[in-house]
């Protein structure tokens, strides 16, 4: 992360370099930040489900009840945004994830996963959590909306502003927050890369609210990306393709007697999936570190 590196033009305009630069509303920013409800954990996980099957398999883990299965969570608390400014967020991010050795008699997914789900659940608990902040948060909401449902029992006797019951159904809804909602709402950019040409097909994306000819950005790679001499990102991009390590996953957590070459390949791709998820959290909470500097620090350590 290179501090000092943007320029102030206007109250709302900053410049990055010569090309490029970006508007943000800090009203609609502080307005989006000061709804979350502390404290939070940010997270993202890795999936897989019936789409990752290309072989048809015979017993496969995913089944009606259990459409999406997680093998990953990695995830990180925080109490509020200036303990995520002020904090090492590379050594601020756990991580649970399901475990396979080569011929172990004793392995067995749904043992570990349910353990895995109920203890996730606990700590989220425990610790009374308010709102789990994701990136692009329909599929991972659907996830945790179901593991709290047939978890019920763990909230007995117990308050929680995570878990809201509805009335009527009796059944528990996640609260959740999508960083790309306030990234939509709070910030546009001029359309460019370092090097002046066009960064993205203007006709792809949304037009910004802010200022001329600007766009907004929607999603954590592209962020990313755009701000490349800002967060020496390039070190948190992985060129793995995570819808093929999530079939490598699927494998190597369902075959019931793979071969060694196999099993190692596979193990190797689910590591791999593991820094594609870190790296995920770890820009959510480089974001939310940005947004905290922009939106209540007096002395912006970002800006020149």
């Amino acid at each position: 992360m290179k501090l000092k590196k943007i320029e102030k033009v206007t109250e709302n305009e900053f410049k990055i370099n010569d090309h490029q630069g970006f508007f943000l509303d800090k009203e609609e920013l502080v307005k989006n930040l000061n709804s979350i409800k502390l404290p939070i954990i940010i997270l993202d996980t890795e999936f897989f489900n019936r789409s990752h099957d290309k072989t048809d398999m015979k017993n496969p883990l995913y089944n009606k009840k259990n459409k999406s299965l997680v093998y990953i969570i990695q995830y990180s608390f925080a109490k509020n945004f200036k303990e995520i400014s002020l904090r090492n967020n590379h050594q601020a991010i756990k991580s649970m994830t399901i475990k396979r050795k080569h011929n172990d008699k004793k392995y067995d997914f749904y043992t570990q996963y349910n353990h895995m789900v109920k203890s996730f659940l606990n700590m989220l608990i425990a610790k009374k959590i308010k709102t789990i902040v994701l990136a692009g948060s329909s599929n991972d909401k659907e996830i945790f909306n179901s593991w709290i449902n047939e978890n019920k029992a763990l909230l007995k006797n117990k308050k929680s502003s995570l878990f809201i019951k509805d009335p009527i159904t009796g059944l528990y809804s996640v609260n959740t927050l999508d960083v790309y909602d306030i990234l939509g709402k709070s910030m546009s950019f001029v359309n460019k890369k370092e090097n002046g040409e066009e960064f993205y097909d203007p006709a792809k994306l949304k037009k910004g609210s802010l200022g001329m000819e600007t766009i907004q950005i929607p999603s954590l790679k592209k962020f990313f990306e755009y701000f490349v001499e800002v967060f020496n990102s390039s070190k948190l991009e992985d060129h793995d393709d995570i819808y093929g390590l999530s079939m490598s996953a699927l494998k190597f957590l369902s075959l019931p007697e793979p071969n060694q070459l196999d099993f190692l390949q596979w193990n190797k791709d689910v590591k791999k999936a593991k820094v594609h998820c870190y790296n995920d959290v770890l820009k959510m909470l480089y974001l939310l570190d940005f947004w905290y500097e922009f939106g209540y620090s007096k002395n912006n350590k970002y800006l020149k």
